[in-house]
């Protein structure tokens, strides 16, 4: 069977901070669903890992654990990385025991990727998509917001309020992507000009998406 590998760049729902505590840890690995999390330091460098299994060793052995203690003193320092390009057969033959999530840390410990292997799912913001995870359901607003920066927001309070997950817009580079006539073109077809005219007037500038984009963050959605 051919091996498979996915390299998650978005390494933020696995990681705490160095200074974080146990709690602090136990929450990340509730919200990533993944059963571990990496401590790294304000360099990005990982000076340790703690799974579910760490977690329990460290609880047993406290005669009264402190859940504010630091998570470092519970974390495993000779945890197991590979390197960036590392090939794929060195990797898979690490996953196994409880080992499903494994680092990609560069020369400087710094973390750049999480190897996991192939599950055929994906990610879209915090949401994994894929067999036995729930159907990610998209508002599609496309242009329905004819060019107004007001309307896009009220379409992005109703997609929320109607419980969609991420919503869906469009933006277009005229110049790039359409061909403009020469004027004066004899028999020029002007439907396609119209069309242009139409998406023109019907398309927010990069700078009005990114303040529609700003009112999905505050509602919570991608």
């Amino acid at each position: 069977m051919e091996n498979h590998v996915i390299l998650d760049r978005q390494t933020a729902p696995y990681t705490v901070d160095v200074q974080a505590t146990v709690l602090d840890a136990l929450r990340r690995i509730t919200e990533n669903q993944s059963r571990v999390v990496f401590l790294v330091d304000e360099h990005g460098t990982v000076r340790g890992t703690l799974s579910d299994g760490d977690l329990r060793r460290w609880l047993v052995a406290q005669p009264t654990p402190d859940l504010g203690a630091p998570a470092v003193d519970a974390a495993n320092p000779d945890f197991v990385a590979v390197a960036p390009g590392a090939p794929v057969e060195e990797i898979t033959t690490l996953f196994g025991r409880g080992v499903d999530r494994i680092p990609v840390v560069d020369e400087r410990g710094r973390l750049t990727a999480i190897a996991t292997p192939n599950t055929r799912t994906l990610t879209i913001g915090r949401r994994t998509v894929g067999e036995d995870h729930p159907a990610l359901i998209i508002g599609e607003i496309g242009n329905n917001h004819q060019g107004d920066v007001e309307l896009a927001k009220q379409l992005v309070d109703e997609c929320a309020a109607a419980g969609v997950d991420t919503v869906k817009f469009q933006l277009r580079d005229m110049a790039a992507l359409y061909r403009t006539s020469s004027a004066g073109d004899a028999g020029e077809d002007l439907g396609p000009q119209y069309t242009m005219n139409l998406l023109s007037k019907y398309s927010l500038s990069v700078e009005d998406m990114y303040r529609v984009f700003d009112h999905c963050a505050e509602r919570d959605l991608t």
